[in-house]
Protein backbone atom coordinates (compact mmCIF):
# COMPACT_ATOMS: atom_id res chain seq x y z
CA UNK A 1 0.00 0.00 0.00
CA UNK A 2 1.09 3.40 -1.12
CA UNK A 3 -0.47 6.46 -0.28
CA UNK A 4 0.06 9.64 -2.62
CA UNK A 5 -0.99 13.34 -2.70
CA UNK A 6 -3.73 13.47 -5.53
CA UNK A 7 -2.88 15.35 -8.69
CA UNK A 8 -5.60 16.53 -11.21
CA UNK A 9 -5.65 13.23 -13.09
CA UNK A 10 -6.72 11.42 -9.98
CA UNK A 11 -10.03 13.75 -10.04
CA UNK A 12 -12.05 10.89 -11.53
CA UNK A 13 -10.77 8.25 -8.88
CA UNK A 14 -11.49 10.73 -6.08
CA UNK A 15 -15.13 11.48 -7.37
CA UNK A 16 -15.78 7.71 -7.59
CA UNK A 17 -14.76 6.96 -4.14
CA UNK A 18 -16.24 10.49 -2.73
CA UNK A 19 -19.83 8.58 -4.60
CA UNK A 20 -18.85 5.03 -2.44
CA UNK A 21 -18.55 7.45 1.06
CA UNK A 22 -21.89 9.23 0.17
CA UNK A 23 -23.65 5.76 -0.37
CA UNK A 24 -22.18 4.78 2.36
CA UNK A 25 -23.51 7.76 4.91
CA UNK A 26 -26.99 7.30 3.08
CA UNK A 27 -26.30 10.58 1.44
CA UNK A 28 -25.59 10.22 -2.08
CA UNK A 29 -28.50 12.75 -3.40
CA UNK A 30 -26.87 15.50 -1.68
CA UNK A 31 -23.63 14.07 -3.66
CA UNK A 32 -23.50 16.48 -6.45
CA UNK A 33 -19.81 16.63 -6.85
CA UNK A 34 -18.28 16.15 -11.01
CA UNK A 35 -15.01 14.63 -11.91
CA UNK A 36 -14.65 18.62 -13.94
CA UNK A 37 -15.12 19.94 -10.24
CA UNK A 38 -12.85 18.13 -8.15
CA UNK A 39 -10.16 19.11 -10.38
CA UNK A 40 -10.86 22.69 -10.15
CA UNK A 41 -11.00 22.36 -6.10
CA UNK A 42 -7.33 20.58 -6.79
CA UNK A 43 -5.97 22.99 -9.36
CA UNK A 44 -6.30 26.43 -7.15
CA UNK A 45 -5.82 23.97 -3.96
CA UNK A 46 -9.38 24.70 -2.89
CA UNK A 47 -8.79 21.35 -1.24
CA UNK A 48 -5.72 18.87 -1.70
CA UNK A 49 -6.38 15.05 -1.21
CA UNK A 50 -4.28 11.43 -0.68
CA UNK A 51 -4.92 8.42 -2.40
CA UNK A 52 -3.97 4.84 -0.91
CA UNK A 53 -3.43 2.38 -3.72
CA UNK A 54 -2.78 -0.83 -3.58
CA UNK A 55 -0.67 -1.55 -6.50
CA UNK A 56 -2.96 0.04 -9.04
CA UNK A 57 -6.19 0.52 -7.29
CA UNK A 58 -7.60 3.49 -5.29
CA UNK A 59 -8.45 1.55 -1.68
CA UNK A 60 -9.33 4.91 0.36
CA UNK A 61 -9.01 8.35 0.15
CA UNK A 62 -8.58 11.41 2.54
CA UNK A 63 -10.00 15.42 1.01
CA UNK A 64 -8.69 17.53 3.26
CA UNK A 65 -7.86 22.07 3.41
CA UNK A 66 -6.43 24.62 5.40
CA UNK A 67 -8.33 26.88 7.88
CA UNK A 68 -7.77 29.60 10.53
CA UNK A 69 -8.00 30.09 14.45
CA UNK A 70 -8.11 33.02 15.29
CA UNK A 71 -8.05 31.47 19.12
CA UNK A 72 -4.61 30.37 18.54
CA UNK A 73 -3.86 32.58 15.42
CA UNK A 74 -2.72 29.99 13.48
CA UNK A 75 -3.88 27.43 10.53
CA UNK A 76 -5.82 24.40 11.54
CA UNK A 77 -6.37 21.26 9.17
CA UNK A 78 -9.63 20.70 8.24
CA UNK A 79 -10.11 16.92 7.22
CA UNK A 80 -13.27 16.92 4.61
CA UNK A 81 -13.69 13.21 4.18
CA UNK A 82 -11.71 10.14 5.26
CA UNK A 83 -12.70 6.91 3.31
CA UNK A 84 -11.53 3.50 3.53
CA UNK A 85 -13.24 0.80 0.79
CA UNK A 86 -14.83 -1.77 2.96
CA UNK A 87 -12.91 -4.58 1.45
CA UNK A 88 -9.73 -2.66 2.87
CA UNK A 89 -11.01 -1.74 6.48
CA UNK A 90 -8.98 -3.01 9.89
CA UNK A 91 -5.58 -3.44 8.49
CA UNK A 92 -3.99 0.05 9.32
CA UNK A 93 -4.74 2.15 6.32
CA UNK A 94 -6.87 4.82 7.77
CA UNK A 95 -4.07 4.86 10.37
CA UNK A 96 -1.18 5.65 7.79
CA UNK A 97 -3.68 8.08 6.12
CA UNK A 98 -3.97 9.88 9.64
CA UNK A 99 -0.38 9.89 9.97
CA UNK A 100 0.42 11.51 7.03
CA UNK A 101 -2.36 14.09 7.52
CA UNK A 102 -0.61 14.93 11.02
CA UNK A 103 2.87 15.41 9.16
CA UNK A 104 1.29 17.27 6.54
CA UNK A 105 -0.28 19.32 9.65
CA UNK A 106 2.77 19.62 11.47
CA UNK A 107 4.86 21.06 8.35
CA UNK A 108 2.20 23.96 8.19
CA UNK A 109 2.40 24.53 11.32
CA UNK A 110 -0.93 23.46 12.83
CA UNK A 111 -1.74 22.78 16.24
CA UNK A 112 -5.11 20.71 15.55
CA UNK A 113 -7.44 18.68 12.99
CA UNK A 114 -10.88 19.59 12.80
CA UNK A 115 -13.80 17.50 11.05
CA UNK A 116 -16.99 15.79 12.00
CA UNK A 117 -18.32 12.38 11.81
CA UNK A 118 -22.17 10.90 11.59
CA UNK A 119 -23.55 10.34 15.45
CA UNK A 120 -24.54 7.00 14.24
CA UNK A 121 -20.92 6.09 13.25
CA UNK A 122 -20.05 4.89 16.51
CA UNK A 123 -17.52 2.60 15.10
CA UNK A 124 -15.30 5.26 13.55
CA UNK A 125 -16.33 7.79 16.75
CA UNK A 126 -14.59 5.18 19.25
CA UNK A 127 -11.74 5.04 16.89
CA UNK A 128 -10.90 8.41 16.50
CA UNK A 129 -11.17 9.09 20.43
CA UNK A 130 -8.55 6.16 20.71
CA UNK A 131 -6.68 8.41 19.10
CA UNK A 132 -6.67 10.78 21.43
CA UNK A 133 -9.75 13.10 19.30
CA UNK A 134 -11.91 14.73 21.49
CA UNK A 135 -15.85 14.83 20.51
CA UNK A 136 -17.31 18.37 20.91
CA UNK A 137 -20.50 17.75 22.21
CA UNK A 138 -20.97 21.48 23.28
CA UNK A 139 -20.50 22.77 19.51
CA UNK A 140 -23.61 22.40 16.77
CA UNK A 141 -22.14 22.38 13.16
CA UNK A 142 -24.43 25.04 11.46
CA UNK A 143 -24.80 25.23 7.49
CA UNK A 144 -26.75 28.05 5.60
CA UNK A 145 -27.14 26.34 2.51
CA UNK A 146 -28.71 26.84 -1.10
CA UNK A 147 -32.27 28.30 -0.98
CA UNK A 148 -31.81 30.18 2.66
CA UNK A 149 -28.23 31.38 0.89
CA UNK A 150 -29.86 32.23 -1.91
CA UNK A 151 -33.04 34.30 0.38
CA UNK A 152 -30.00 35.90 2.63
CA UNK A 153 -28.14 37.22 -0.33
CA UNK A 154 -31.18 38.44 -1.81
CA UNK A 155 -32.26 39.93 1.45
CA UNK A 156 -29.08 42.30 1.97
CA UNK A 157 -30.22 43.98 -1.51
Amino acid sequence: MEIKHARLEDARVLVSMIRELAAYEKLSDQCVITSEKMEVALANQTASGLIAWENSTPIAYAIYYFTFSTFTGLPSLYLEDLYVKPEFRSQGIGTAIFQELFTIANEKGCPRMDFVCLKWNTGSLAYYRSMGAVVLDDWHLVRIHNDAFQKLDEDLI
